[in-house]
């Protein structure tokens, strides 16, 4: 663990981060007195993959990986009714990569990796994140060293690790059988933090599993006196709703039968008489056998285990038991919010089918890449064609000759904006239009919408009538 130790708590304090919501609050929360000094991260920005709920953030150190600046992407773990059904949905997604635990694989795919390819090239990178967090950020850094080769290319990183504490595994065999040949594994790109007893990292055969265990997942879910749990009021129910459900099929082949370890694991022993952490390496057959045979699942009160050792915090606790130093760099600045802005400079508008009344947008500006939604005449926009970073475009057919109102989102703004306001200022060879618009939050735009319905309301009242 030597080779990670060094920058294990930004790690830490990336994923302890990523639970919180403001921007504000996780900025105050890193440049707190009792923590200041433990970690060297310098900057963040938080996001969020509006479609499945999926929090992360972004930080910086200048002392990270080797030493060197680097960029820490951490996805928040479990504390939703919809991070539970990721987390229970325990069915195959068979891709290109291999067979991946579908609720897993389902929220790593809508992750924006060009903020990687376009933002952080030239850095190192560290993919991080506690319990689902951690098998997200697991699965989008298989698809970044798989899918675009980002260790060579024009947009490449100059090294990548994954780091995670109290993850689940994430899939099948073949996923390793892909790996293995191309020597990620060896080259300690992954690294798998487990507190000795933790529950959640250690259902191998999870069919079986979750039949012999349902009654103790139920009473896990029931308990929301652990901070894990304690936002979901009723989960119990849709849990217990769920495995009805899920007992009938648990054995059918749709279902992942064994999931499957690669990698570093590192386990902290749950004592204060020692300070070894065991470290054990998937490539190598004597550790495979003892890591198997420790992760098999064999607890009797998995509600006590997963109250005491499946927290965040826990593994803090027990990193600092067992040696992993803070680092020894002072920093000599706040940390400080990373600025990813979107701006729009021109709207331009072709007709390209008059008599279906289709057009074609274009969006020309800056970090128009990280648009995650997009609606016209309060439609959404499933097909907005990213050309580059700084150009989107997409069609639509409207019955109407008004001038549409535009309203986006960002994987980095918490509120949507929207162009309204159009007005033709320019007429562009080939038949193109350029708008003029406003620019104004959604808030304020509702705001102004109310304002205008009341007045129109107020215009339709009849005076009262004053003849006797």
């Amino acid at each position: 663990m030597d080779n990670i130790k060094h920058h294990i708590f930004n790690c830490y304090y990336s994923s302890d981060a990523s639970f919180i919501k403001n921007s504000e609050e996780i900025i105050q929360y890193l440049n707190g007195e009792d923590i200041r000094n433990k970690h060297t991260l310098t900057s963040v920005i938080n996001g969020q993959i509006l479609s499945c709920n999926q929090q992360f953030i972004i930080t910086r150190s200048e002392y990270g990986l080797d030493g060197k600046p680097t960029y820490y992407i951490a996805f928040k773990g479990s504390d939703s009714m919809q991070d539970f059904r990721s987390d229970l949905n325990t069915f195959k997604e068979i891709t290109e990569l291999g067979t991946f635990h579908k609720g897993f694989y389902s929220r790593a795919k809508l992750f924006p990796r060009k903020i990687v390819t376009e933002l952080i090239s030239g850095c190192n990178l560290v993919m991080t994140g506690f319990s689902l967090g951690g098998a997200v950020s697991c699965i989008v850094t298989l698809k970044l060293l798989l899918l675009d080769n980002i260790l060579e290319g024009e947009n490449r990183v100059n090294s990548i690790q994954c780091i995670t504490f109290g993850q689940p595994l994430i899939g099948e065999k073949n996923i390793v059988e892909l790996l293995s040949p191309l020597g990620y594994i060896e080259r300690g790109y992954f690294h798998f933090i487990i507190n000795e007893h933790d529950p959640i990292p250690r259902f191998i055969g999870i069919d079986k599993k979750i039949q012999q265990h349902t009654d103790t997942l139920m009473d896990i879910v029931s308990n929301v006196n652990n901070p894990v749990l304690s936002k979901i009021k009723i989960v119990g129910q849709f849990v217990s709703s769920g495995l009805r459900y899920m007992n009938v099929d648990l054995s059918a082949s749709n279902l992942l039968a064994n999931l499957h370890c690669f990698g570093i694991f590192h386990i902290l022993q749950n004592s204060e008489v020692t300070k070894d952490i065991l470290t054990y390496h998937s490539t190598n057959q004597n550790d495979m056998a003892i890591l198997l045979e420790m992760l098999d699942f064999k607890y009797e009160n998995l509600t006590l285990e997963m109250k005491k050792h499946h927290l965040l915090a826990t593994y803090y606790k027990n990193l600092v038991l067992h040696g992993c130093q803070y680092p020894n760099v002072i920093r000599n600045c706040q940390v400080s919010e990373i600025e990813f802005l979107t701006r729009i400079d021109k709207l331009i508008a072709k007709i390209i089918d008059p008599k279906k009344s289709k057009l074609e947008f274009t969006i020309q500006g800056s970090n128009l890449g990280f648009i995650q939604f997009l609606k016209v005449y309060g439609r959404s926009i499933k097909d907005l064609q990213h050309h580059s970073m700084d150009t989107v475009s997409f069609e639509i057919s409207t019955q109407t000759s008004n001038p549409p109102t535009i309203k986006y989102q960002t994987y980095f703004q918490s509120q949507a904006y929207v162009l309204t306001n159009l007005l033709p200022a320019s007429y562009i060879n080939g038949g193109e239009i350029e708008f003029k618009f406003t620019l104004i939050t959604e808030k304020d735009y509702d705001k102004e919408q109310l304002e205008k319905k009341l007045l129109e309301m107020e215009k339709k009242k009849k005076p009262k009538s004053t003849s006797k």
